[in-house]
């Protein structure tokens, strides 16, 4: 008897052209508000609701259940985060988004990019300095004060 083995490959169909993300689906995933766990975009969620239903009035978690048909532990952990973020506030049990808008929110971000990088550069500098890189060669501060009290002798 002679058997003979088969692959079966699946038969996946080809997508003509993703449906594109709206802009609150791009704003958020360009600042990586949504993460790899959440894989059916319930921030994303969270955020337009709270736009189309609540932009200048505070919410509850359970409203905001009732109105997106999702879990209050996981509304909840998304306000959290975009609390976080400073894109929420909380005042007692009501959230609302930041009075100050989306686009204040990605300037002051980018103020405090701005300022972090300063300092990382401030930094460098400093460590450069300390360790005497040069184009082609590394010399530790040790070997830097060998070679200081040989040119002085």
């Amino acid at each position: 008897m002679m058997l003979t083995l088969v692959q079966v490959r699946r038969f996946t169909p080809l997508l003509i052209r993703p449906a594109q993300p709206d802009d609150v689906e791009q704003f958020c995933r360009s600042l990586q508000i949504v993460t790899r766990r959440d894989v059916d975009g319930t921030v994303t969620t969270v955020i337009r609701t709270m736009l189309e239903h609540c932009s200048n009035n505070a919410i509850s978690s359970t409203e905001l259940a009732n109105k997106t048909n999702l879990n209050r532990v996981t509304i909840i952990h998304h306000l959290k985060r975009l609390q976080d973020a400073g894109i929420v506030q909380k005042n007692q049990k009501k959230y609302r988004l930041s009075p100050y808008g989306f686009e204040d929110f990605v300037r002051k971000m980018r103020e405090e990019t701005d300022q972090m990088f300063e300092h990382a550069q401030f930094l460098a500098k400093k460590i450069d300095e300390q360790y005497a890189f040069t184009d082609d060669s590394f010399i530790s501060p040790k070997k830097k004060r060998k070679l200081s009290k040989e040119k002085t002798d």
